[in-house]
């Protein structure tokens, strides 16, 4: 995104949203999103630092049907400044199929149908498509409903950095032995919005993955094989960015500090990895059970999306680190008391943490956190790589 001055979004904060402008300092504080319900016991899914006195609702959406491995389990959040004109929302993420062979797009639909009838889970089928389209079919109208698109762009100073990852990607899944192509595309919707708030702005980002595998196909009305491809596509890194009409721009540097800060647990993550890895081959077991016809095209499809699953996994760090290394806005520093870790905005020249979640960033000479704020807090060191 768009390079700011920092006392663009200082100049327009108050201090209750966590950025003090007399100050010219940043107050994060730790928040987690809990899975309550999908293992033996609550585990920490997520953690995000928003701006101290910000408002924070995040949950863990489960799969409505049984079958849906693929999307096992969602994340999302949404956090408010205190006077509602800023807000950041977090959307779970899509995916959807298709296949250049119509006899395979008609063993999808049945299989859809099979599952529907069994109370499992349907795979969205839909061609591949651009960010943009993405955005313009797909995100916005579902999202927000009846908002007007101002206008739909690249994220600027994103898409070097997307397509070294799909690099990186593509050479992760040919070293597994998966014959697959990639592609990466991204790009962010700006609407405008009515709420009861009033009038507001907001970009709404996507970056869309597609990976095609190549599959044989036959003819039927030759009867001669022929090569096709299945497309697995998924949208992720969506993000609602909400601020006053024409602010959007300003308020930019704020939206980046937070987005950088995303982080899903791996030991979560790992978990469900592999209750989707079980799911996966449970539906491949069923698909046997089915007529020869259809058995084979499915079991074929369940393949597929296993390996594009399994490659996706491993070439991925998660949908936030994708987003923070792309925005070229992060900074990883060291606690020297507690040797913890974080990624924190690069933007500002110092940054400090407190005992309770807290984080201070600022680029004010001679700034002391412990003589401006309460409490005590430990000066962290960056993390030169």
């Amino acid at each position: 995104m768009d390079r700011l001055r920092p006392a663009a979004v200082l100049a327009l904060l108050l201090p209750l949203s966590g950025v003090a402008a007399e100050t010219g300092y940043l107050r994060l504080k730790r928040v987690q999103i809990i899975d309550r319900h999908g293992f033996e016991q609550p585990m920490p899914a997520m953690s995000v630092l928003i701006p101290t006195g910000w408002s924070f609702d995040g949950e863990v959406r489960l799969a409505q049907r049984i079958g849906d491995a693929a999307d096992l389990v969602k994340l999302a959040f949404r956090s408010a400044s205190p006077d509602g004109r800023l807000a950041i929302e977090m959307f779970p993420g899509w995916s959807w199929s298709w296949s250049d062979d119509p006899m395979m797009r008609q063993a999808m639909q049945n299989q859809n149908a099979m599952a529907a009838r069994m109370g499992g889970a349907a795979v969205e089928v839909a061609p591949p498509m651009s960010a943009r389209d993405f955005l313009a079919r797909v995100a916005v109208p579902r999202l927000r409903p009846g908002a007007k698109v101002l206008g739909i762009e690249p994220i600027p100073d994103l898409d070097q950095t997307l397509q070294a990852q799909v690099k990186q990607a593509q050479a992760v899944a040919t070293q597994a032995g998966v014959q697959m192509r990639i592609r990466g595309d991204q790009a962010r919707a700006r609407i405008a919005i009515t709420s009861g708030k009033g009038q507001a702005e907001e970009w709404i980002t996507a970056v869309v993955y597609t990976r095609s595998t190549a599959m044989p196909s036959m003819n039927p009305a030759t009867g001669q094989m022929a090569q096709s491809a299945l497309h697995q596509s998924t949208a992720d890194s969506l993000f609602g960015l909400r601020a006053p009409p024409g602010e959007l721009p300003a308020n930019e540097k704020l939206f980046r500090a937070v987005l950088g800060t995303v982080r899903v647990d791996p030991v979560w993550q790992a978990r469900v990895a592999q209750v989707q890895a079980s799911m996966q081959a449970n539906n491949v077991q069923g698909a046997r059970d089915r007529s020869r016809i259809i058995a084979q095209s499915n079991e074929e499809i369940q393949k597929m999306i296993r390996e594009s699953h399994d490659t996706k996994t491993r070439s991925q760090d998660l949908n936030s680190e994708r987003w923070s290394d792309a925005m070229r806005g992060v900074q990883t520093y060291r606690n020297p008391v507690t040797g913890e870790n974080v990624k924190l905005d690069n933007s500002y020249a110092h940054a400090w943490a407190n005992g309770n979640g807290e984080y201070v960033l600022s680029s004010s000479p001679g700034f002391n956190p412990g003589q401006v704020l309460q409490g005590s807090w430990t000066e962290l060191q960056p993390v030169r790589r």
